[in-house]
């Protein structure tokens, strides 16, 4: 049983370590991340570095926004990469075609 009671809180503290690198990825201090959830700073403050104690609605709804955030950047450079791929196709044609 304690290893158990060990392992949940070792994932835990993993999450809480992940939610640190993904805000600081966003480039977002811990209160501006607090305003977006409407919740305090101090409250992301305990899910980073007291995660066992953090409410677990708190830990999953700050995970999800900051995964969100993440995916929709990637999607937009993605659009980015299918533009710029699709010029470079299109390149040869269009130099030939416009007066020198």
């Amino acid at each position: 049983m304690r290893d158990e009671r060990y392992a949940i809180s070792r994932q835990l503290l993993d999450l809480g370590e992940a939610v640190t690198r993904l805000r600081e990825e966003a480039g977002m201090t811990r209160g501006e991340l607090a305003r977006k959830l409407r919740v305090k700073a101090s409250d992301i403050a305990i899910i980073e570095e007291e995660t066992p104690q953090a409410a677990a609605g708190l830990l999953e709804a700050t995970l999800r926004m900051l995964v969100s955030h993440f995916a929709a950047n990637m999607q937009r450079h993605s659009q980015v990469s299918v533009s710029v791929e699709r010029i470079r196709q299109l390149r040869p044609g269009l130099l030939s075609v416009m007066p020198a």
